[in-house]
């Protein structure tokens, strides 16, 4: 997976050049420099993701991807990107709540949040259950997979914006811009 990644940022690299390209001999400046850097971190957020052997790392790495994640949806300055970057920072900490309090319930139950220890002693229990289900609900509400984290889609025209918040981006996709599971538009 780490190759992966690593394809995958440097495709998004070679395609920002056109966009945040400095020449030579200019004097770089401040979005270029800015953009560069949150992408390296990006990247070794994800390289941490994809490395950790324990929850809290694992939370760790997700919230440093939150963190580095946000200020590029925001660089360009507009007040309606800044607003979407903040709505989605808002959500993305609500599930990082979620995530972090699932854990402390396997903390609880279990004793370490080592996940191969965790896949080799963990049984059906309530806690289990529930830790499952907090865990999941924050790492969806961190993806920004509905439409109620904002409009983290500052881009998007407004005709397809007066959808129903919380329709999954994947279901419009499919359904078209005409779904009536997801409000017309």
């Amino acid at each position: 997976m780490l190759l992966v990644v690593a394809v995958v940022i440097f495709g998004i690299g070679v395609y920002a050049c056109a966009d945040f390209g400095t020449p030579s001999g200019a004097r770089e400046a401040r979005a270029p420099f800015t953009y560069w850097l949150l992408l390296m971190a990006v990247w070794g957020s994800l390289n941490l993701v994809f490395v950790s052997g324990d929850l809290f790392t694992l939370y760790v790495a997700l919230e440093l991807l939150t963190f580095a994640g946000v200020p590029l949806v925001s660089l360009e300055g507009r007040g309606e990107t800044l607003r979407a970057a903040l709505r989605y920072l808002l959500f993305a900490l609500l599930g990082s709540v979620l995530y972090l309090l699932g854990a402390v319930l396997l903390y609880g139950a279990y004793g370490t949040l080592d996940i191969a220890l965790l896949a080799a002693g963990i049984g059906p229990d309530p806690a289990t259950v529930a830790a499952a289900a907090l865990m999941t609900t924050g790492l969806l509400a961190k993806t920004a997979l509905f439409r109620c984290t904002s409009g983290c889609h500052p881009r998007t025209p407004a005709r397809r914006r007066r959808r129903v918040r919380c329709c999954p981006h994947w279901w419009s996709r499919v359904r078209g811009s005409s779904s009536s599971a997801c409000g017309s538009t």
